[in-house]
């Protein structure tokens, strides 16, 4: 059975750099089945911090969800993410699936409108 996500990426370190190796890692595991624009953001419950380069992709999997979610760990720390970049830290890469075969399964959705446009841009392929 073949699975597709919509998988939400973001950086505030080197983001245009650190988006780019993101998404090549994704393409060397994955069929990329479209990517959105990336837009710049305001960190979320962040002082002080560089803005957030964020964007979508879509892919299509044999991975089942668990799978994909450790596959997706992987690959960020592969993109040079280490373990104290959890919460509201700045990050090398974050990589979170929002929608699972359609359905929107992640609260990032609703809550952040960058989000929501940028995971429409690429549900609309």
């Amino acid at each position: 059975m073949t699975n597709r996500a919509a998988l939400e990426l973001g950086s505030n370190i080197d983001p245009e750099n650190n988006t780019k190796k993101a998404i090549d890692i994704l393409a060397a595991e994955f069929m990329i089945l479209g990517k959105s624009e990336f837009i710049l953001t305001e960190p979320v419950g962040m002082k002080n911090a560089p803005e957030f380069l964020n964007g979508a992709v879509l892919i299509e999997t044999k991975l089942d969800y668990s799978e994909l979610k450790t596959k997706l760990k992987s690959i960020e720390f592969s993109a040079g993410r280490t373990d104290s970049q959890s919460g509201s830290k700045n990050r090398i890469i974050d990589i979170d699936i929002i929608a699972w075969n359609g359905e929107i399964i992640h609260k990032d959705y609703d809550e952040r409108d960058f989000v929501k446009k940028t995971i429409d841009e690429v549900l609309s392929i």
